[in-house]
């Protein structure tokens, strides 16, 4: 009823004061408490997080029951000043959102816990509360990529499509096994490139760059070099192979190559042969008792004969 009113006296008014509280609404939802750690991540990777700092256990018994939400904020550039996380200055650092998937707590509070990284954001403020041991606050705003500009599009195009053959092809066989850990393959060409970026084997220096690039196709270039690069390692690699193999072979040719091994045969079977080759060498036809015959019945076919003689 009041708001019907107020709509109706004061229409203008009331879409301001609804926007601001949407805004206010949305700040505090992206202000999280901060996980400070130096190893370069990408959205969609999944963790496995041991808390044992009493300020990050504080942390876990604080959202395990609400948001279930907190802010991995990355290392800051190599060239800023900033890297200690004790400093309460982390303007300008990258955050990803921890998403909490699993939760155990240990008899002594220390936590282990799976988490689910998400979108990209920049820390425009944060702050510590005190008695907790230095737990950082950080107000968090998107990061996204820029906009294309003009002929951009194209070019964007190009690179997804041969990233995603590449993909296939080339990182196939072990999508399986990864998409635990980095989730499956996206379909976007933001997300694919952060995908890739994940999985390829950069420096983290260069991993840290690629999380902060804001340029999907300077990121997309630079993770089909290095996977171009590892598939003409490969190849590489397999022509050496090839050639040690063929080096093997000829340095085993002219010499006289010996008949494996035969498997083991019953005793009757062997004599058998034995006998068989034996005949066939000498040109001797049939007629002869078998070769297993033993000396018993050879004299008891021998007195039959002279019986009848």
């Amino acid at each position: 009823m009041l708001a019907q009113i107020a709509k109706s006296l004061f229409p203008e008014l009331l879409e301001r004061r609804l926007r601001e509280t949407e805004a206010e609404k949305a700040k505090f939802e992206l202000c999280l408490p901060a996980f400070f750690y130096n190893v370069p991540v990408f959205p969609g990777q999944t963790l496995c997080v041991h808390f044992f700092e009493p300020r990050y256990k504080l942390m876990m018994q604080r959202i395990i029951n609400t948001s279930r939400r907190f802010a991995y904020v990355l290392p800051a550039p190599v060239q800023s000043t900033n890297n200690d996380d004790r400093n309460t200055d982390q303007q300008g650092r990258i955050a990803l959102e921890a998403h909490v998937c699993e939760a155990e707590f240990l008899s002594d509070d220390r936590v282990m816990v799976k988490i689910k990284l998400a979108g990209r954001h920049t820390v425009v403020e944060d702050f510590v509360e005190a008695g907790t041991g230095d737990l950082h606050y950080c107000q968090l705003e998107p990061f996204d990529d820029d906009p294309l500009q003009d002929g951009g599009a194209d070019e964007l195009e190009d690179l997804h499509t041969r990233a995603k053959t590449m993909c296939n092809g080339f990182l196939g066989p072990f999508k399986g096994q990864l998409v635990e850990a980095h989730g499956r393959m996206p379909e976007d060409a933001v997300g694919l490139s952060m995908w890739m970026a994940s999985l390829l084997p950069f420096y983290p220096p260069d991993k840290h760059s690629l999380v902060r690039s804001r340029c999907t196709r300077r990121r997309m270039r630079t993770c089909l070099d290095c996977a171009a690069s590892m598939e003409e390692m490969a190849r590489a690699a397999a022509r050496r192979e090839e050639k040690s193999s063929a080096g093997d072979v000829s340095a085993g040719e002219g010499q006289q190559q010996q008949p494996p091994p035969r498997p083991s045969q019953p005793a009757a079977e062997a004599a058998a042969e034995a006998a068989a080759v034996a005949v066939a060498q000498a040109g001797v036809s049939g007629g002869s008792a078998s070769a297993w015959e033993d000396e018993g019945e050879r004299s008891s076919r021998s007195a039959r004969q002279r019986q009848r003689r």
